[in-house]
């Protein structure tokens, strides 16, 4: 028996647990889902700032400036100097849709 004046034990979800509630709700599990929050801002950024890809990659917790780039080449289809000669990324942000299929590698 729990004595007098100890807290009530609450239950916590275990992290696979939380895991399955997100990827439920969101349709994506957290790490997709933050991966594809930090390439729209990415995008948002190059489209309305100066910063350089580094500065970006910085500011958006990824751990090296190719991750970034890879991961936004995967996700729109083109790399970040190609998508600023095409406006890709204002056509993808209206879109809604990728202009290529993605690669096998991403």
């Amino acid at each position: 028996m729990a004595a007098p004046h100890a807290a009530p034990r609450r239950h916590h979800p275990s992290i696979a647990q939380a895991s399955r509630v997100f990827r439920d709700a969101c349709k994506m599990t957290p790490l997709a889902y933050l991966t594809k929050f930090r390439i729209i801002e990415m995008a948002r950024l190059l489209r309305e700032t100066d910063l350089t890809i580094a500065v970006i990659t910085r500011r958006l917790g990824w751990n090296s400036p190719e991750s970034s780039v890879t991961a936004f080449a995967c996700h729109y289809g083109v790399t970040v100097r190609l998508s600023s000669q095409r406006s890709i990324i204002r056509l993808r942000s209206r879109a809604g849709r990728r202009r290529r299929p993605r690669r096998e590698k991403c």
